[in-house]
């Protein structure tokens, strides 16, 4: 591996070069039914709860997150192999959703959005009566 650069002169620094990578931020979500809600539950390490942004609009809810790139505290960063950046996420949510009662929680890098389900689309026991 040579850190020389173009002009014959060793490079500044001793430490492994890193390649030049691209990539995008899309952190990975799973999405769970229960009898009484909806769960969505998306992996946010490094995000910043103030860097979330979680909206219902149009039938669909959006989350708009930004994570940032990490800086040492103390030395030269050498190489930055975990994703950053914007991103976005849309889900559609079905009818069935009471809107006006729909909860995020972001604890230990990982976000939860509960979107309660109406009353009407709750299962229930019908129980049956005997004729007289």
């Amino acid at each position: 591996m040579s850190a020389e650069k173009s002009n014959g002169q060793a490079g500044k620094h001793s430490g492994p070069t890193p390649r030049v990578r691209r990539e995008v931020f899309v952190p990975v979500a799973d999405v769970v039914e229960t009898p009484s809600a909806f769960l969505i539950q998306v992996d946010l390490p490094g995000v910043r709860p103030d860097a979330i942004d979680v909206r219902f609009d149009d039938g669909q809810l959006r989350i708009v997150a930004e994570r940032r790139p990490s800086k040492p505290d103390e030395g030269r960063l050498l190489s930055a192999e975990r994703a950053h950046g914007w991103f976005e996420r849309a889900f559609a949510v079905p009818e069935n959703v009471e809107l006006t009662a729909i909860d995020a929680r972001h604890e230990h890098g990982s976000l939860t959005i509960t979107l309660p389900k109406s009353e009407a689309a709750k299962p229930r026991i019908i129980e049956g009566k005997g004729a007289n």
